[in-house]
């Protein structure tokens, strides 16, 4: 699915005028848009904007109970911080990560058993993650562990946009650079 990137950047622009944060650039997945902003002393942030409020609700659920557990690494594994939230404009802030970290949480089970499969589909399912990772495999699962009995949450979503490694940093679609403490009113692309 693709997103209404029009309704997301409206939603993103309400949050960001609120603290003058100009949007530098933005990505898409498949639960949103995310965009690149920066603060006037030069501190980057990410804005996820989410299509639906159970995707969203999911993934605040997880930033919080990371935020009261004190959680900032799953494993060697940097994990983004929550900076703040808007409900109402399905908005979350985080601080962003570059490399060597996990992102999105929007597909997890939080306090309770994931399904159960076979030992077969789990079997087949390791092999296609180990294969798509490779000799980051190992850290995946360390990741994956940590979530779950740290803070008793699994994980469903582990793909490599999820996961990323030095060579797959977070590059969003970068805009056009404009002064740090403009308002975004005047940057419409």
């Amino acid at each position: 699915m693709i997103p209404d990137f029009q309704d997301a950047l409206r939603r993103a622009r309400i949050y960001a005028d609120e603290d003058h944060l100009p949007i530098l650039g933005r990505d898409y997945g498949p639960h949103g848009v995310a965009y690149l902003v920066r603060d006037y002393l030069g501190a980057e942030s990410v804005l996820k904007t989410h299509e639906k409020s159970s995707t969203f609700d999911c993934e605040l659920a997880v930033y919080l109970r990371m935020l009261n557990r004190t959680f900032r690494k799953a494993g060697s594994l940097e994990v983004a911080r929550l900076v703040g939230s808007d409900r109402d404009l399905r908005v979350l802030e985080m601080t962003r990560t570059v490399t060597n970290c996990v992102s999105g949480f929007s597909w997890v089970y939080m306090d309770v058993e994931a399904p159960e499969h076979s030992a077969d589909v789990m079997r087949d399912w390791r092999q296609q993650k180990k294969d798509r990772f490779g000799e980051h495999w190992r850290e995946v699962e360390r990741a994956l562990h940590a979530f779950k009995y740290e803070l008793n949450v699994t994980i469903r979503d582990v793909n490599r946009d999820n996961f990323r490694f030095q060579a797959e940093s977070w590059s969003p679609i970068l805009l056009p650079q404009h002064p740090v403490a403009a308002p975004l009113k005047h940057y419409l692309w």
